[in-house]
């Protein structure tokens, strides 16, 4: 893979990822953050379904151009830097990977939300 696709596939999947977060959250309407996540399921319980989920769904499937984008940084250091650059490039793709996994939780949020069941989020879904 050379440098350049590999930053052009970082470049895409922020794109992506960013896509996938304003159909989870973006609203017109002014909203206070309070340090929790009601601000966020008040946005996201008026949301329809198919956005919901396509919003869900793009985190996971960013992921992967996000892997390939943090390869660069093996293609940009020096034979005396490789293990370190492997390194952090392990560490960059499970935290990415992780986030996606996280991203697509948030429809739940947001189907939750539209139930009005305070109880079912303090549970936990239980």
């Amino acid at each position: 893979m050379s440098l350049q696709l590999s930053l052009f596939m970082g470049i895409f999947a922020v794109l992506f990822m960013f896509c996938g977060d304003m159909l989870l959250y973006f609203s017109k309407e002014n909203y206070q953050a309070d340090g929790t996540l009601e601000p966020i399921i008040y946005i996201m319980k008026k949301l329809g379904d198919l956005r919901l989920l396509l919003g869900g769904l793009i985190g996971p499937f960013a992921a992967s151009p996000y892997c390939f984008g943090f390869y660069h940084i093996v293609l940009s250091l020096t034979e005396d830097y490789k293990g370190i650059a492997y390194a952090v490039l392990i560490i960059c793709s499970l935290g990415m990977i992780v986030r996606g996994a996280c991203h697509s939780q948030c429809t739940y949020l947001g189907f939750v939300g539209k139930s009005e069941d305070k109880e079912v989020m303090k549970r936990g879904g239980r």
